[in-house]
């Protein structure tokens, strides 16, 4: 795989196979096709608000997920969202 640019501190782009795909900055694993949502090949962990910030208060139709790689527990993203929806598609590479 080759390296095409960083998405922030822990995930990166790298070309590989002929085509873009997310990995874990840390670790090299891969986290999907570009062209994909990359959260739906990470570890989930469910925060509570309590665990987010000392006196943070979070309407009971929210969640707090954060999004880890699967191999080596690097935390890439965290995000607040409805429990019915699913995590938010936030970057798109085609």
């Amino acid at each position: 795989a080759t390296l095409l640019f960083p998405l922030g501190d822990a995930l990166e782009v790298v070309t590989s196979g002929g085509g873009k795909h997310f990995r874990c900055s840390s670790c090299g694993q891969g986290l999907g096709p570009t062209t994909g949502n990359w959260k739906s090949h990470a570890a989930r962990i469910e925060l509570a608000a309590e665990e987010v910030g000392p006196g943070l208060a979070l309407d009971e139709r929210m969640a707090i997920t954060q999004h880890v790689c699967p191999a080596c527990g690097l935390s890439i993203d965290v995000e607040v969202r409805r429990h019915s929806e699913d995590p938010v598609v936030d970057i798109v590479i085609h």
